[in-house]
């Protein structure tokens, strides 16, 4: 049996990586993750097939505020493994369905997409883990039938209408 006596595992540069409590839990302080939303107010009309303009950074850590394009509205992945992608919005009342994809790019092709986002009661949520290559780019579509979807804006810290979020997972 072994023991490893650690309060922090950190980088020779003195940036702490892991701290582990005496409880057992474990702190990993710059995990890369990023939550973005859409920073207009109202609703926005995003074409059908079109990439929802997430275009304000919310949260970022582990450096993913440089991996988030807010022009191009897509997260190019500088980690290969498994990422937790997490989604939601607010249809505008008129809309009967919002329907949404996560596209995954991979050398300049989509190799995957996961179409797990419809509703017709306005709102839409979903999760998905999926594994990524460096390089990769994730992007959420626009998949409602029609010509748009206007989708919700804004909203506030604990009720934002429509964000995107991803986190690495190892």
């Amino acid at each position: 049996m072994s023991t490893l006596f650690v309060n922090n595992i950190k980088h020779t540069g003195g940036t702490s990586a892991m701290a582990i409590d005496s409880s057992g839990r474990v702190a990993q302080p710059v995990l890369p993750s990023i939550t973005v939303e859409i920073s207009t107010s109202g609703y926005v009309n995003v074409a059908h097939e079109a990439i929802i303009p997430f275009n304000n950074i919310l949260f970022h850590n582990g450096g993913l505020n440089t991996s988030f394009n807010t022009s191009t509205h897509k997260l190019t992945i500088p980690i290969a493994g498994v990422w937790s992608i997490s989604f939601h919005a607010l249809a505008e009342s008129s809309e009967s369905t919002l329907d949404a994809s996560l596209f995954l790019e991979r050398s300049g092709s989509n190799v995957r997409q996961c179409r797990f986002f419809q509703s017709t009661n306005r709102g839409i949520s979903g999760s998905i883990h999926i594994p990524c290559l460096v390089s990769d780019i994730l992007t959420i579509q626009n998949n409602s039938g029609g010509t748009r979807g206007y989708i919700g804006t804004g909203g506030n810290e604990g009720n934002r209408y429509t964000w995107w979020s991803s986190t690495f997972l190892g």
